[in-house]
């Protein structure tokens, strides 16, 4: 798949409030997440890497919870 650019602004709570969020995202949580009728794990790891690219991003930019 193509890879894509996103640009977004927020403030720095938000920032850090999201960081924290997806730091605490276990692969558990996508899996919740994902309808019964979906393709599943396949998903459940595609929205975990996206939420680990958008982690690693705000990380990049100073916003990276201990």
């Amino acid at each position: 798949m193509d890879k894509v650019t996103v640009t977004m602004e927020m403030t720095g709570e938000q920032a850090q409030a999201l960081a924290i969020f997806l730091k605490r995202m276990m692969l558990s949580d996508y899996r919740a997440k994902c309808q019964p009728d979906t393709l599943g794990d396949e998903l459940a790891y595609t929205m975990q890497e996206g939420g680990e690219a958008v982690r690693t991003a705000l990380a990049d930019a100073g916003f990276a919870p201990r």
